[in-house]
C-alpha cells in the first residue's frame, strides 16, 4: 500500500468527496493509507490539561471535516451524537477507547453501551 502524507490524503479526500458516489469503503483505504510516522499531524497538535483539544484542519467541500483531536491519558469525550454523518477515524499516536450508545426504548429510554473496542496507531 502505499504511504500519504497529510496533503495526500486531503486531495485524495477532495477527489473522493467530489461526486455524488463516495464510499465509506474508499474513505477508510484513504485515511489507512496516510503515513502517521512522518509526524505532519503534529503541527496541529495542542494538548490541555483539562480538556480534549479539536481543531478542524480541512473542511473539504463542505462534505466532511477533517479533524485532529488530541487527549491527555484519561481524557474522554462526552457522550454525543453524530446524527445522520458518517464518521471514520484514525490513531496517529497512542489508543483510544470508542464506545457505541443505543437508546433501546426511544430517545426517551435509559441510555445502554452498544459495544467498542480499543483501536492503536499504525
Amino acid at each position: 500500500m502505499v504511504k500519504l502524507s497529510l496533503c495526500e490524503v486531503m486531495v485524495a479526500l477532495k477527489e473522493e468527496f467530489s461526486t455524488e458516489k463516495w464510499s465509506r469503503q474508499s474513505v477508510k483505504k484513504i485515511l489507512e493509507s496516510y503515513d502517521e510516522t512522518c509526524g505532519d499531524w503534529k503541527k496541529f497538535c495542542k494538548f490541555d490539561d483539562h480538556c480534549y483539544y479539536r481543531v478542524v484542519i480541512d473542511q473539504g467541500n463542505d462534505r466532511y471535516n477533517l479533524v485532529v483531536l488530541c487527549w491527555n491519558v484519561g481524557q474522554g469525550t462526552p457522550v454525543h451524537d453524530h446524527l445522520l454523518l458518517s464518521v471514520s477515524l484514525k490513531c496517529a499516536r497512542g489508543r483510544y477507547v470508542k464506545l457505541g450508545f443505543d437508546f433501546p426504548g426511544g430517545r426517551e429510554g435509559e441510555l445502554k453501551c452498544s459495544g467498542g473496542g480499543n483501536f492503536m496507531s499504525g
